[in-house]
């Protein structure tokens, strides 16, 4: 880490980094990696993940708590995450409400594009000297994340299964409920495992097909989870997951939608929690988030490793890659989009919600349009006030120390 990153990001300017972006986490399809970059933290974080190596685990395995501090960047990890956490807790109904709502969205949504709009100018910006391959790399990483992002819209993923379910009478119209049959549709097993993990349904619930055929009941059809204490395939995920989070336009929780595995995180996580709160411990839920934890863990170590010797020693080709997945991510913040109600499995106590279906862009004379551009001004601007913020701040700064590696 860089004496002037150092010293730039500690305190509280680190602690309300962390709040950014673990509130950027909470909006679907921004990437907590994408606020790091905004912010102008992205290399210092990858410099104190580095710090987690062979030697600073040693010294943890062996009681040696001094050498370990002294190895690992902990202030600097620790604040952030302090920060991420306050933010999940403090913000989440907030963005619930903001996404909830079709005209509050698109404000959201504006100033995000805005925001990385300017980063991925500034990102460019930083480039010494293109090249053509220089420029096929920024395409081919901006496809990337463009197929990315457009696999794991929400409104995509489907389920083959429907149960019978009372839902409270709405003014919705719901795109997965029939309030004439009661039926909850577009349900996966993995889904109605954690609903009747949740106890939402018994396990003797009716079950019927896409076409409301009667298959049985929930028990015949769900796959109980063999809890196992090292679970392969949940720690590749964890590590493609955090790889995600690390990377500037993709989303840690869309990855793990698409390896097919969200349901069964939030699943244990719930039944984890639950049982805390009544002081019992729950291994098999354990089991998948220790599972998770060690492939988080390893991802962070190996990744972060990865992309700050890539920026190190590639500085140019690494930006370029990361201005491409910035700007290929786009898709995931368009502001536009047509929508449709319906109830999320996962969350049936906070009613019908917002899905949204395909982008559009409104006509020229919509004054929406036009309010949603000064979103996106405004958020585009507040990036190169930042900018020029850390640039009259940095030289005044007084050195602190390297962290040792």
């Amino acid at each position: 880490m860089t004496k002037t990153s150092q010293h730039m990001f500690r305190g509280w300017s680190l602690f309300l980094c962390g709040v950014c972006m673990g509130a950027a986490d909470l909006v679907p399809g921004i990437s907590g990696g994408t606020i790091a970059f905004i912010l102008g933290f992205y290399t210092p974080l990858l410099d104190s993940l580095k710090t987690l190596n062979r030697s600073a685990f040693q010294s943890l395995l062996q009681g040696q708590w001094r050498d370990f501090s002294q190895k690992v960047a902990w202030k600097f990890l620790l604040t952030l995450l302090t920060g991420i956490i306050c933010a999940f807790i403090g913000l989440a109904n907030f963005f619930h409400l903001i996404l909830d709502h079709e005209i509050y969205r698109v404000y959201l949504y504006a100033t995000f594009m805005g925001l990385i709009l300017a980063s991925f100018v500034f990102c460019l910006r930083q480039v010494q000297a293109w090249s053509w391959k220089l420029i096929l790399g920024l395409m081919l990483s901006a496809c990337l994340a463009y197929v990315l992002t457009s696999s794991t819209s929400p409104a995509s993923v489907k389920g083959a299964y429907a149960i019978e379910i009372d839902i409270k009478p709405t003014q919705h119209l719901m795109s997965n409920y029939d309030s004439g049959t009661h039926l909850l549709t577009n349900l996966s097993i993995e889904t109605l495992s954690v609903l009747v993990s949740q106890g939402i349904v018994q396990r003797d619930v009716p079950v019927f097909n896409a076409q409301h055929v009667f298959l049985g009941q929930v028990q015949d059809v769900i796959v109980p989870h063999q809890a196992s204490f090292f679970n392969g395939w949940l720690v590749l995920c964890g590590a493609l997951a955090v790889a995600a989070l690390l990377l500037p336009g993709i989303s840690g929780s869309y990855v793990l939608t698409l390896l097919g595995v969200y349901p069964l995180v939030i699943e244990a996580l719930v039944d984890f929690l639950h049982d805390i709160k009544h002081v019992s411990f729950n291994y098999e839920a354990f089991a998948v988030l220790w599972s998770l934890a060690i492939g988080i863990g390893l991802g962070a170590f190996a990744f972060a490793r990865v992309l700050s010797w890539i920026l190190r020693v590639y500085p140019n080709q690494s930006l370029a890659l990361l201005s491409g997945f910035m700007i290929g991510a786009l898709r995931s913040v368009w502001p536009f989009w047509t929508f449709e109600y319906a109830l999320m499995p996962l969350k049936l106590t906070k009613g019908p919600q917002l899905v949204a279906l395909e982008p559009f862009m409104p006509a020229w004379n919509d004054p929406l349009l036009w309010q949603a551009g000064l979103c996106t001004l405004g958020g585009f601007l507040l990036v190169f006030a930042l900018e020029m913020y850390a640039q009259r701040r940095a030289p005044r700064e007084r050195p602190l120390p390297p962290i040792p590696y």
